[in-house]
């Protein structure tokens, strides 16, 4: 219900942000490989998140570096995936469409942010992130590439009491913490 919700109450999508990062908070080595952090149940239920929602974004950075697919490859859940988003000011390839900021996604419910960097600090400054999966190898990388760039965090105390952890489990030998976005009102 909640992204049916979010729709109604906000005009905006339900979303959820995807991170898998080493120990160390990293996303890639230094010459931008990152296939593959997590292991194969790991990147399983990454498909399966996948087929829960109706888009997918990603940034350019990621879009020129992995040339994702971003489609479900999971048995039998093939057909469920996602509509596939760029954020871009330019123009989107085929089978892509451009979303210019994260406000510029518009008839759909629920969509997972999955790539890069850029993409993930965007929709955190934007205060867009309504849950984040975090998914945490157990590698070491070392800081080249981090997970996100700047947030607009202006303190430290403005970082507390903005997530609740919602679930935590492994799977194989990589972590998956879920989290939610506390919101005040009703």
């Amino acid at each position: 219900m909640a992204p049916w919700w979010t729709r109604r109450a906000s005009g905006r999508p339900f979303v959820t942000l995807k991170l898998a990062t080493s120990l160390d908070g990293c996303i890639a080595r230094a010459d931008g490989s990152s296939r593959w952090i997590t292991g194969p149940r790991a990147r399983a239920h990454g498909h399966l998140e996948r087929a829960r929602h109706q888009a997918i974004l990603v940034g350019r950075g990621t879009f020129d570096a992995d040339a994702p697919q971003l489609d479900v490859r999971l048995p039998g859940l093939e057909d469920r995936s996602p509509r596939k988003y760029l954020l871009t000011r330019g123009a989107a390839p085929a089978g892509w469409t451009a979303a210019a900021a994260p406000e510029a996604v518009e008839g759909v419910d629920s969509l997972l942010v999955e790539g890069g960097a850029g993409a993930a600090s965007a929709f955190l400054a934007a205060d867009r992130v309504d849950r984040l999966l975090l998914y945490r190898a157990p590698i070491l990388i070392g800081a080249v590439r981090p997970a996100l760039g700047d947030i607009g965090l202006a303190d430290l105390a403005a970082a507390h009491g903005r997530w609740r952890l919602a679930d935590s489990r492994l799977l194989g030998s990589d972590r998956l913490d879920v989290y939610e976005r506390v919101r005040e009102g009703p």
